[in-house]
């Protein structure tokens, strides 16, 4: 016996989530995030930080003094 489970999976977007619970609550459709979206969402959040701007600067200038390309 097969079981058949609906997953949508979205962005973070609250339109998105939200459309997804009211349609979930009349049939067997379940949201599912997106991990690499959440992932790249917090990645950006970190790189606006201060200290991970300074730290990026300074390994920056390393590579330049070693002449590493990336």
């Amino acid at each position: 016996c097969w079981v058949c489970l609906g997953v949508d999976v979205t962005d973070n977007a609250r339109n998105m989530v939200n459309v997804i619970s009211l349609i979930s609550s009349d049939t067997n459709i379940y949201s599912v995030t997106c991990a690499a979206h959440s992932l790249q969402l917090a990645i950006n959040k970190a790189l606006k930080q201060n200290n991970i701007q300074l730290l990026v600067q300074k390994c920056s200038k390393l590579f330049v003094i070693l002449d590493i390309q990336i």
